[in-house]
């Protein structure tokens, strides 16, 4: 079966070997694997709503406010950065409506209320800029696919 051990000082004390026992044999724990949602975080979508941004914007306010559009369709993810003010992400599934084209114009609808129709734009411009920042990293090998979607 196995190899038996003697322990000095106890002759008649015999106990089988554990590695003979596959069972006994412990395994060290896989690593998980990380999911798309961990690889571009919040930092991956402000550099996207920089790079546009620096495009759109003629005012530091309007740079913020491509910024927050960068990061507005993650609200539906408890862990991210605007998710976590939102008391209803526990309820939301995330890359659900929030990621698609029309999601976005609704997430900016409010941004309407201001009067002037650039600041929904804009914040719009950095939503989309999310959203193509998701689709890139898609691309790269061993990542969750990301469509782009209308609704």
């Amino acid at each position: 079966m196995g190899q038996v051990i003697s322990f000095p000082g106890q002759p008649g004390n015999t106990q089988k070997h554990p590695k003979s026992n596959p069972s006994q044999v412990k395994h060290p724990k896989k690593k998980k694997k990380r999911r798309a949602v961990e690889d571009f975080n919040a930092g991956g979508h402000l550099l996207m709503g920089t790079v546009l941004g620096l495009l759109l914007a003629n005012h530091p306010a309007e740079f913020a406010l491509v910024l927050f559009g960068s990061l507005l369709p993650d609200i539906d993810h408890q862990q991210s950065t605007l998710g976590k003010w939102n008391p209803f992400a526990r309820f939301m599934t995330h890359r659900g409506k929030c990621h698609t084209l029309a999601g976005c114009a609704l997430l900016c609808s409010p941004f309407l209320l201001f009067g002037d129709i650039r600041i929904p734009l804009l914040v719009f411009a950095g939503c989309v800029g999310h959203l193509l920042g998701d689709k890139l990293a898609s691309w790269l090998p061993g990542r969750k696919k990301f469509r782009l979607r209308l609704w």
